[in-house]
């Protein structure tokens, strides 16, 4: 009688060996070796300007980025290193939290403004106003 041996592949050690932030294709390759039939796919890298809009990698990405964004937890450890979810984040080409929060907050000073105004014609100067003043974050 012939004994087969099962060979059980630790996919999540292949994972660690490869020094990539999230699952790598060996890492996939291995995962699905383990589990036959799985989907499981790996991180979408390419840039956004890059991906053509509403394609499949594209909705991927952002539904990544719209999921994990929204998780809470620091960006950074105590010792200044990124947490797991700022690499995936960063992996993924997804906007950083610090310059979401930045724009909420050009947005809620710009509704505050305009609340404040009293004429329309007030409100359309502070409009261009605040429009001339606004600077795109720094990547």
């Amino acid at each position: 009688m012939k004994i087969t041996e099962i060979i059980n592949e630790d996919w999540n050690k292949v994972n660690h060996h490869d020094k990539t932030n999230g699952l790598s294709q060996k890492a996939v390759n291995a995962y699905r070796r383990e589990n036959p039939g799985s989907k499981l796919k790996t991180a979408v890298t390419t840039k956004p300007s890059k991906l053509k809009p509403g394609s499949k990698a594209a909705k991927r990405r952002k539904s990544f980025c719209a999921r994990m964004g929204g998780n809470k937890g620091p960006m950074k450890k105590p010792n200044g290193k990124p947490t797991p979810k700022a690499l995936a984040l960063r992996r993924w080409n997804c906007e950083s939290i610090e310059e979401m929060q930045q724009l909420i907050m050009l947005g809620e000073q710009y509704i505050s403004n305009l609340k404040e105004a009293g004429s329309p014609a007030q409100q359309a100067a502070i409009a261009i106003n605040m429009k001339k003043n606004h600077k795109k974050p720094k990547k």
